[in-house]
């Protein structure tokens, strides 16, 4: 009995290493071939060597000195190292993590990333597409440096998303960022003035979000999927003395153009104006009758200190409550 026991035991241990090595060998192929055919569309594509490990129980595929450009858009990424890791019996379950540092350039810019520890954990649907179902992504104590002179941190940022059964690409998104510290560009024209503090303490968003096509592999390949719908369900941001929320919907067209109405909650939102009017956003022969008016109708709301009002999506423009804001951004992901 034993003897049969230590045979069978035997026979699943070679049948399983067959299996690994032939997955292992797969997953090798498969990364040499997508950084060859990244060539041949006309990429910069390399990695100096593309390792997989991890037997017996997991695929651990570990690229040193990897370099991807992308001549449509001018974006370039480089790394020391990228490893992902997948379980030899899930393999369609991902946890990826990023080195301390990396570069991220376009054409305008070189911008040096840093960071205490940046992980992804993805799970994917089963097939070439390899398309996202979820996603969990984590970034510790980040930093970008730009050869345009700026540089920006945050403490802590996280991301969940969650793909919705159902028609259409639609993800449930939650993201939290702590102790944000902009690009003093930003920070120049938000509050030239310096009334604030240097860190915007809390940024933190739960939406669903419509995409024209699913978020999978051609999303590097070809091009990114671009927003056609937002119900945002709630933004908090909080930046010293000031707490705004927000939530609503918005339908967005193939140029990126908004409609919808998003209802906006304004904590000390005089502070917010005289921001506003400091760095321009706001006319000054404005600033008085806007302020008038803001303050009629926070009165009526039963509290002076802050204001509810829709931010209104329409025609190319952007207006709050009664008062245009000008042209509306637009929602285009390059």
């Amino acid at each position: 009995m034993l003897r049969k026991l230590i045979g069978l035991t035997a026979a699943l241990a070679i049948v399983w290493s067959l299996w690994w090595i032939a997955g292992a060998a797969a997953l090798q192929r498969g990364l040499d071939a997508w950084i060859a055919a990244r060539r041949a569309e006309g990429w910069a594509a390399d990695a100096g060597r593309i390792l997989v490990t991890g037997y017996p129980l997991d695929f651990v595929a570990t690229l040193t000195g990897l370099e991807l450009a992308d001549p449509a858009t001018g974006l370039a990424w480089t790394a020391p190292e990228f490893r992902f890791v997948s379980r030899a019996w899930n393999p369609v379950n991902v946890a990826a993590s990023w080195p301390g540092a990396q570069v991220v350039a376009t054409p305008e810019e070189r911008i040096d990333i840093a960071s205490e520890g940046m992980e992804a954990a993805l799970v994917l649907f089963p097939g070439p597409a390899l398309a996202l179902s979820a996603a969990r992504a984590r970034v510790s104590a980040g930093s970008l440096v730009s050869t345009a002179g700026w540089r920006a941190r945050v403490a802590e940022a996280r991301l969940d998303l969650d793909r919705l059964p159902g028609e259409g690409d639609r993800y449930d998104l939650a993201f939290r960022a702590d102790a944000i510290e902009p690009a003093q560009p930003l920070l120049d024209l938000l509050d030239p003035q310096g009334r604030l503090p240097r860190a915007i303490a809390l940024v933190s968003v739960e939406a669903t979000v419509g995409f024209d096509r699913p978020w999978d592999r051609r999303a590097i390949e070809e091009r990114r999927p671009q927003p056609v719908s937002l119900r945002l369900s709630r933004l908090k941001a909080t930046w010293g003395r000031l707490d705004l929320e927000a939530a609503g919907a918005l339908a967005i067209d193939a140029a990126g153009m908004a409609t919808g109405e998003i209802q906006v909650r304004a904590v000390n939102w005089r502070e917010m104006l005289a921001l506003g009017r400091e760095n321009g956003l706001v006319p000054p022969e404005l600033a008085g009758p806007i302020e008038s008016g803001l303050d009629l109708l926070a009165a009526a709301l039963g509290n002076p200190r802050t204001l509810e009002l829709p931010l209104t999506f329409r025609e190319g423009r952007l207006s709050l409550g009664p008062v245009p804001l000008g042209p509306a951004p637009r929602f285009v992901l390059r």
